[in-house]
Order: structure tokens, then C-alpha cells, then sequence
């Protein structure tokens, strides 16, 4: 009965429709059920086979829905396993109440709240400092969704902020990042990769070619870990912009990635990830490997359009943690073992799933043709934050790059 763009979703399962509620929405002290707040707003119940009062408590579901959404699901779960744990932990030590469930047990508490001080240093015997702020920051959501006023947050007070600055001049704030490929093991990479799908026969074959292809694809556009194994075969075959057609076009022959993009600023939305067939500088050809796909797929029979592009047999989607620990992993020990990539003496597990991210930056930035910032961005999709907090920063809501020229951070490579 609401127009809702995130119909758009593929995996309605996932709660992100903000047409349910999710598991994670319970840890909201604040909720108030259609009719209770029908009567506390018109001072009587709804008349049953009223049309307008029937009306009234479905807008006050879809209040309450646009409400809750906008924390995403997987933030609304974090949240609730961590007040979870913190009341288990409380449990455990004998603490008569460690969150207050409402504003008459929180008026009655210990105005200090050290218990929950007493929690967060027992968290940072085995965990970073990071992890303690997110567990803080949940609790200070928590009280904030409850209404109670930002001075009489428990975290909040000037007692717990010197406390977790003490906490942080302790633990340290962890820095560490994916190491980032060099030329010479991407070429290295690229050679292993290819001379194994050669060997290959049958659905082994078929599978080589999608290992090639994420590599490819994840080092040419820059892609988040999981970001593009939601594209399906249809959407990809019809995104092939090569030879002729580019050339009418007067383009560079390049595909496109359809891809689901959530972050906090945007909790879903669908975005369109160009990618030239092949990069200038470094063997990179995702054109060329998602060519070869589906050539491989159509000899073993699979024409389906709605199959997803990533995935195994039987169609179940890839992910990228068990892409990097099966697939990049063995090949990785398998380079360094024989000396090639420039491997010699590296931590190999200083890489992760994140290096393609960070290499694609990184190669874009160098010379010969380092690509502009603002190309950057937009292809990273990375968010700039608003007038409110960069006085003086204009939106970039004018200038429309043309393709020739949003296709650059995918070539100059």
C-alpha cells in the first residue's frame, strides 16, 4: 500500500524491505503497539469496522517500521548481541542490573554506572580497544532510544569518557590494513590463474573461469568484499559493450557490474559498476574472462539468465571469505613456495580479502596515469560527509562524467 524502492532487493528474506520486523529491532526498549498509541493520541479505542481508525493503526506500522529501519539489520543484530552479552556477563558476575530496562530502573541506579566500566575492562583482556567503543556505542544507542536525555547517558558522562581515553592510551587503536599486490604478483597471479583453467576439463573448467574472473574483476574496479556476487547472467551478458558496438559508441570496448551497495549512509541501494575490458598498464581482462564465462557455461548447458554469475553447481552464491581462504590462499603459498610474484619472505597472511580494494587504489593513484580523486571516488562509491560537518564542501551533484571518462579508474591500471 507504500511505494518502497527497496522492493529492488533480491533476498527479501533479509528483512531489509522495511516492511517487517527484524530480530534485531527487539533491543528497542521504546516500542509502543498500534493501538496503545491510537489511544494515548485519541483518548479512546479504535471503533472495530471504523474504516479511518483501521487506517490510522496501519500508518502507525508503517511509523514504526520507517522508524526502525533506519538502523540496518545487521547494526539492529549487533546492537542486540551486545547488550545480550553485556546482561550475561552481569549475570554471571551476580550484578543486580547492568542496563536499566526502563526510565524508573535507570532513575534508581547507581548514578556512576560502574558496572558497566567493570564489563568493558574485563571485554579488553582479549579484545582491541575498537571492539569496547562499538559495545560502548551500543549501550549509548540503546538510552538514546529510550529518550533519556544525552547528559544522563550512563557512557556519556565525563567519568566514562576519561575512562575509555585511559582505556585507549592503554590498548592502542589497531591500524592494521591488507597488504597491497605489487605489479609483479598480479602478473605472476594472472599466469597461475590461466594455465590452470587450460589444463582443466569439464565443470572444473567452468569453475576455473569464475576464479578468474572475481580476480580480475575485484583488482580492476575496486569492489567491496561480497559487492558483486549478487550479479546474474543475464544483466552481465547484457551489460557487454565490445568491438563493434563500442566502436559505434565511440567508447572504450568495457561490461557492467550490477551490484547491491549498502553502507550507513544508504541502506540499500542498486549501483551500476563500470569496468573496461581490459587495463592498460597490468594484465588485467575482466572483459575477456567474463567473455570466456559464458562461453564455459553455455558448453555445460546453463543458459539461465537469473543464475547468478558467482556461484557454485548447484547456483549457491559465492562468498568472498571462503573465496580468499580456498582460492587465493593455496595460490598465494603456491607462488611464494616457488619464488615467483615477488613473494619471497612476505606474511601472506598480511593479505586478505581487502588487498584488491586497496591495490586498485593504490594503482590508480601511480604514474604513468594516475587518475583524479574525484574519479576515484565515485568509483570507489565512497561516501563524502555532508555541508554540516565540512563547512564550505559542494556536493558533486552537477557534474556528470561521461562514460569515456568514468571508465579511466578501471584502464589506467
Amino acid at each position: 500500500m507504500f511505494p518502497n524502492r527497496l522492493r529492488q532487493q533480491e533476498k527479501p528474506c533479509d528483512h531489509t524491505e522495511g516492511n517487517m520486523g527484524r530480530i534485531g529491532d527487539t533491543r528497542r526498549p521504546d516500542f509502543v503497539c498500534p493501538r496503545c498509541n491510537f489511544v494515548d493520541l485519541m483518548g479512546r479505542a479504535p471503533v472495530q469496522g471504523q474504516a479511518t481508525d483501521a487506517w490510522c493503526g496501519v500508518l502507525d506500522v508503517r511509523v514504526t517500521l520507517d522508524e526502525f529501519i533506519s538502523d540496518s539489520a545487521s547494526y539492529a543484530n549487533g546492537c542486540r548481541y551486545t547488550l545480550g552479552k553485556t546482561s550475561r556477563w552481569g549475570r554471571d558476575m551476580g550484578v543486580p542490573v547492568m542496563i536499566a530496562h526502563g526510565a524508573h530502573d535507570l532513575a534508581r541506579m547507581p548514578e556512576d554506572h560502574r558496572q558497566l566500566r567493570w564489563y568493558l575492562a574485563d571485554l579488553t583482556r582479549n579484545t582491541t580497544w575498537d571492539t569496547a567503543k562499538g559495545h560502548r556505542a551500543a549501550i549509548y544507542n540503546y538510552y538514546e532510544r529510550m529518550g533519556v536525555p544525552v547528559e544522563d547517558i550512563p557512557t556519556s558522562s565525563y567519568r566514562f569518557r576519561h575512562f575509555m581515553n585511559g582505556m585507549l592510551q592503554r590498548k592502542g587503536i589497531s591500524t592494521t590494513q591488507d597488504r597491497v599486490f605489487t605489479r609483479s604478483t598480479i602478473v605472476a597471479m594472472t599466469r597461475l590463474m590461466r594455465s590452470e583453467y587450460l589444463r582443466a576439463e569439464g565443470w572444473r573448467r567452468v569453475h576455473l573461469a569464475i576464479v578468474n574472473l572475481t580476480f580480475h574483476a575485484y583488482m580492476q574496479v575496486g569492489a567491496r568484499a561480497n559487492e558483486l556476487f549478487e550479479q546474474k547472467l543475464g544483466m552481465l551478458v547484457d551489460s557487454f559493450c565490445f568491438r563493434e558496438v563500442a566502436e559505434r559508441k565511440k567508447l572504450r570496448p568495457h561490461l557492467r557490474f550490477r551490484a547491491s551497495l549498502q553502507t550507513k549512509e544508504e541502506r540499500f541501494a542498486i549501483t551500476d559498476i563500470l569496468c573496461c575490458y581490459q587495463a592498460k598498464h597490468t594484465p588485467l581482462k575482466t572483459g575477456l574472462w567474463a567473455e570466456i564465462l559464458v562461453v564455459e557455461l553455455k558448453r555445460v548447458g546453463i543458459i539461465d539468465k537469473d543464475r547468478l554469475v558467482f556461484s557454485d553447481r548447484n547456483g549457491k552464491a559465492w562468498r568472498m571469505g571462503i573465496f580468499w581462504r580456498e582460492e587465493m590462499v593455496p595460490r598465494l603459498e603456491q607462488l611464494q613456495k616457488e619464488q615467483l610474484g615477488g613473494l619471497e619472505g612476505d606474511d601472506l597472511s598480511k593479505y586478505g580479502s581487502n588487498s584488491f580494494r586497496r591495490t586498485w587504489d593504490t594503482l590508480t593513484a601511480e604514474l604513468p596515469d594516475p587518475v583524479s580523486e574525484d574519479l576515484r571516488e565515485r568509483q570507489a562509491r565512497w561516501r563524502q560527509k555532508g555541508r554540516a560537518r565540512k563547512p564550505g564542501l559542494m556536493v558533486r551533484l552537477y557534474c556528470d562524467p561521461r562514460p569515456s571518462e568514468l571508465l579511466l579508474p578501471t584502464y589506467w591500471l
